[in-house]
């Protein structure tokens, strides 16, 4: 990730995070409520987000074959007419950060649905 945008992703998680705020209210509150409601929507929303990657990024990059199997595609550096894959493991396509992709996105709604708990 550039340094700028991973600059500005810090600086907004400082200044913007209100899960503190949240928690601070009784479980049963409609602060609190609300906080889970937006927490659960955000993983719907990711899990959305993995499906439509597997449909139109996956599913495709699976389909066209090279003469081998190549080790890594970045998937932001290639146009999807001129994604080589032979293999079949969505986990040796890789997204914009570097990192695996469908593992990462996992991960990250993974995350985001932990977040939303009553303490």
């Amino acid at each position: 990730m550039p340094g700028p945008h991973r600059r500005f992703l810090k600086l907004l998680t400082k200044i913007s995070n209100i899960r503190p705020y949240a928690m601070s209210y009784p479980a049963d509150s409609s602060v609190r409520g609300a906080y889970n409601a937006a927490v659960l929507m955000l993983s719907a929303f990711r899990d959305k987000h993995i499906r439509m990657v597997t449909r139109y990024i996956v599913a495709p990059a699976r389909m066209l074959r090279s003469q081998g199997p190549v080790e890594k595609t970045n998937l932001a550096t290639a146009s999807s007419g001129a994604v080589d894959s032979g293999t079949t493991d969505s986990s040796t396509l890789y997204g914009t950060g570097g990192t695996a992709l469908i593992p990462f996105l996992k991960k990250t709604r993974d995350e985001t649905k932990s977040v939303a708990r009553d303490y």
